[in-house]
């Protein structure tokens, strides 16, 4: 099977069309739909439906794209093992993450990690984690850290960690002396809480709702660092599962526990793609990554 032949299905696959794959790939789309019809052929099945709205893969179609997907990582793999034979620990690691975990331990991590391999480079994304899960699933990312929601099927979990959640205030804040608060203690005060879409949003509304308690948030974000700085600036609550009390302090705020039935922890996954083996950068920066986490729980 052709290197081409994975790659302009893999394309179609991904974008949903054979016009969008052949504008990414910058080739026609008549050379595609060629080598598409070919392999079909072959096979004796269809790879994709055609529909309205583009091109999804057929059963079969999903069965070739997981091993085009391999074959591309596995050749990736194997052009870094060759490149590491000119000094040791070169690579790329690709990272996926939620806000709040690129915030913290994240930037330390590869901090850390680049001081003892110089050569490694690093590539990381942040969004939501439906999307982090998907680029693991699809091997765009090595490594994925996603945060209260269930990793899906095609990825491997390789760690599971639990967050007490928190309200982080400025020191001057009335409940930044209190030793804990509750969820009726929080509501009475301005909040910053992440946008709707946001799954840890859906916990704090349900965890509000449990006690019928109504919330208006002054600020809705998708930036954990806005957040806390609109709370540095206006003196509003953050919900936050970062245990950096020293950091926070240092930034003029202060980290309170939740104890409330009502809440539940939060959850992080760190996730790879199903029966993948890493490049072996990623794969020691996935080891410092979970020792990170183990060392909190």
């Amino acid at each position: 099977m052709q290197p081409i032949t994975m790659k302009y299905v893999l394309a179609v696959a991904r974008y949903g069309s054979i016009a969008e794959a052949a504008s990414r790939l910058n080739v026609a789309g008549s050379a595609i739909s060629r080598q598409i019809v070919k392999i079909e052929e072959q096979l004796g099945v269809e790879l994709f439906e055609r529909r309205s709205r583009g091109m999804v893969p057929s059963a079969a179609g999903e069965i070739f794209v997981a091993h085009a997907r391999r074959s591309e990582l596995e050749a990736a793999r194997t052009i870094h093992e060759i490149n590491e034979l000119r000094g040791p620990h070169r690579g790329h690691v690709r990272i996926a993450a939620f806000d709040g975990f690129a915030l913290d331990p994240l930037p330390s991590l590869m901090t850390e990690f680049r001081s003892a391999h110089p050569q490694v480079t690093f590539d990381l994304w942040l969004g939501d984690s439906f999307e982090i899960s998907r680029q693991v699933k699809d091997g765009e990312t090595d490594i994925g850290v996603i945060f209260n929601h269930p990793a899906p099927r095609g990825v491997e979990v390789v760690h599971v960690s639990r967050r007490q959640v928190s309200i982080v205030v400025p020191m001057k804040h009335p409940l930044a002396t209190r030793s804990s608060v509750s969820l009726k203690d929080v509501a009475r005060y301005p909040l910053a809480l992440p946008n709707k879409s946001r799954t840890q949003r859906q916990m704090i509304d349900t965890a509000f709702a449990m006690h019928a308690i109504s919330i208006e948030p002054v600020l809705s974000s998708n930036s954990v660092s806005a957040m806390r700085q609109f709370a540095k600036s206006s003196g509003a609550i953050v919900l936050s599962s970062s245990r950096k009390e020293d950091e926070a302090y240092a930034e003029g705020l202060m980290v309170v526990p939740i104890h409330d039935d009502g809440i539940t922890q939060s959850v992080i996954h760190v996730i790879v793609m199903e029966r993948r083996t890493l490049p072996s950068a990623a794969r020691e920066f996935l080891e410092l990554v979970v020792s990170a986490l183990r060392s909190g729980d």
